[in-house]
């Protein structure tokens, strides 16, 4: 059925974790960043952060493609995707997930709410979905613990 778990993927241990304030900060940091967006409308915006700056900006008209940018551009640049932060200025999916999971992201942040397989299988991978993150507010599905309210 489409719901079933891949089982190839093993769960994520990480230790990673990220304030409140670094994902308003992040998440502005990646709108900023959104330069075709601002231009042309209609493109999606994905980002990877080590959780103080942006390491790699990507946009696309497909969402899985920025993945496949981002991860490009770690293999050209020699960064290191694993224990780092993907942003995602659109709605999480189960594929954009797996994605994630792949390259050892314990952390997944979007500016849209994630889809209900995407929630499910990140609950089962140990990784860390937020959704809604806009203005000074977000949504944590799965494993809150990596989210902090600061000091």
């Amino acid at each position: 059925t489409v719901g079933d778990f891949p089982g190839s993927y093993q769960p994520l241990e990480s230790v990673k974790s990220l304030d409140c304030l670094q994902v308003t900060k992040l998440m502005l940091e990646m709108s900023r960043a959104s330069e075709a967006y601002r231009q042309h409308g209609g493109i999606h915006t994905s980002a990877l952060s080590e959780g103080e700056t942006l390491l790699v900006v990507a946009e696309d008209v497909g969402k899985l493609n920025t993945l496949d940018k981002i991860m490009g551009e770690c293999l050209k640049r020699g960064i290191e995707p694993d224990g780092k932060i993907l942003l995602s200025s659109g709605r999480i999916t189960s594929k954009m997930l797996l994605k994630a999971a792949r390259m050892r992201i314990p952390i997944l942040l979007s500016r849209s709410s994630p889809t209900s397989l995407a929630v499910e299988w990140a609950d089962r991978l140990g990784l860390t979905l937020v959704g809604y993150a806009r203005g000074n507010s977000c949504r944590v599905y799965t494993h809150e613990y990596r989210i902090t309210t600061g000091g």
